[in-house]
């Protein structure tokens, strides 16, 4: 089968800060990963690491929302769907009016009203203000992956990388400074495609457990509040687990939060143990191995420690999903069907019963519900589609348990 690879580019008049800080933040921690083994690569990545976040931060906007912003600064607005037509003009008056905006108030007021009367769109007032929108890239890839979370939260985490790549003071009083105003300082439950703020978190308060930089504290105490939130003997507010004891989350793919999340435990138990310090939650002192143990519990139940006797890992262990939602692994092999399958052609492949053809060995599927059940189902996505957002920090945890058989 034939399908559509396309790629998309953003710039200035369509930006996608959320897209170029993750990028960031991947170059970073790719530069760190070569550069004793390959330090010209090393410095090719990270130069292009920077040029990424100057990028990100000087034109801020969302890649699945029009946006208009004022006076090059990057305030990026999300228009309220109903207002129709009049809808940019509308949230540029509400935003500008925000206390953090006070320096720029003046001038974009006279841009709104200039925009609201005399132009049509396309909005463009010389190199100041600009109304884009992404069609391309919010209509294929939204409503699957839609920005819900903004991209505050991956400007920070991709400064934060290059903090960690570069040790430049610069990064360091961006995410100090920019915390607040980015809303870094609500309370997260989470780590994943969209919300980098638990990670981010935990990230940073390694410059304040190892570093002694206690102007960065505030991380710091974000990050020991969410850990203590995972520990079920603590006394504050907790996150949900099954009855079973996986974490979840309603709504999406359960295992995307499991994954994620074991990983920020193994990580933070590490910091904590080369700092030989421990977790305190409200009375409660938390070791380190107690974090490692939490985190070992999940990786036990997504390999078939579970009421259904189930490896969510596909080719691992006696019995895993053999009804995965993908589209290779569910259509047969071209050995077996050397004709070409049209787009449209697939369904009889998709609504079939049948195990799929081609074993798909290492995909993490979603996996079950609250009640800890799983249908093998191929049209249920929430719970048989696999993603590399489960997979990739799955690999991490697996590759410490594996280096550490006797932890936990």
């Amino acid at each position: 089968m034939d399908t559509p690879r396309t790629a998309y580019v953003v710039n200035a008049p369509n930006p996608a800060s959320e897209v170029a800080g993750e990028t960031t933040a991947a170059l970073s921690a790719a530069s760190i990963a070569f550069r004793s083994s390959d330090p010209g690569y090393s410095q090719t990545l990270l130069q292009n690491a920077v040029k990424t976040f100057q990028f990100a931060d000087m034109y801020r906007g969302a890649y699945t929302v029009p946006c208009l912003w004022c006076c090059q600064k990057g305030i990026c607005l999300k228009p309220p769907k109903y207002f129709g037509i009049f809808r940019p003009h509308f949230y540029l008056f509400i935003e500008i009016i925000r206390p953090q905006y006070f320096v720029l108030r003046f001038f974009c007021l006279k841009i709104f009203f200039y925009t609201y009367f005399c132009l049509k769109p396309p909005y463009t007032l010389a190199r100041h203000c600009a109304y884009s929108s992404n069609d391309d890239i919010k209509n294929d890839v939204c409503p699957f992956y839609c920005d819900f979370n903004g991209f505050q939260d991956e400007l920070l985490w991709g400064a934060a990388w290059l903090r960690k790549a570069t040790g430049d003071e610069r990064y360091l009083n961006y995410i100090e400074s920019n915390r607040e105003p980015f809303g870094a300082s609500d309370n997260v439950d989470e780590f994943g495609w969209d919300n980098k703020v638990g990670g981010l978190n935990v990230l940073v308060s390694k410059e304040v457990i190892q570093g002694n930089m206690y102007n960065l504290e505030a991380y710091k105490a974000s990050a020991e509040s969410f850990m203590c939130s995972l520990v079920p003997e603590s006394s504050g507010p907790h996150v949900e687990y099954t009855p079973a004891g996986l974490l979840y989350k309603p709504g999406g793919s359960q295992l995307q939060h499991a994954t994620t999340i074991s990983f920020l435990l193994l990580v933070y138990a590490q910091y904590l143990s080369r700092s030989s310090l421990s977790l305190n939650c409200g009375t409660l002192t938390i070791p380190p191995d107690h974090l490692r143990r939490l985190a070992k519990k999940q990786v036990d139940y997504i390999l078939g420690d579970n009421p259904m006797g189930l490896s969510y890992m596909v080719g691992y262990g006696e019995r895993y999903p053999k009804r995965i939602h993908h589209r290779g692994s569910s259509l047969p092999s071209i050995k077996d069907h050397p004709e070409a399958i049209r787009c449209k052609d697939g369904s009889v492949y998709f609504n079939s019963t049948e195990p799929n053809p081609n074993v798909l060995i290492g995909a993490v599927v979603g996996g079950p519900g609250e009640d800890d059940k799983y249908d093998d189902d191929r049209s249920d996505f929430r719970k048989s589609e696999p993603t590399t957002y489960i997979n990739a920090p799955f690999v991490g945890v697996l590759a410490y348990f594996a280096a550490n058989p006797g932890s936990s």
